[in-house]
């Protein structure tokens, strides 16, 4: 059966850990400011109103 080294498990651990932290924290900060992203693209579509052609 395939051993894997502890070096190798201990940075999938991390790797793994460190991803879900990421998608943890992305979830709470679009759970608690959505109104925030949502003026963010009104801003957007306002600038490129009043943009020259």
């Amino acid at each position: 059966m395939y051993k894997a080294s502890k070096r190798y498990l201990a940075a999938s651990v991390s790797a793994l850990t460190l991803a879900i932290m990421l998608m943890l924290m992305a979830i709470a900060a679009w759970s608690i400011a959505p109104e925030v992203s949502a003026d963010t693209s009104d801003i957007t579509m306002q600038l490129k109103k009043s943009l020259p052609p």
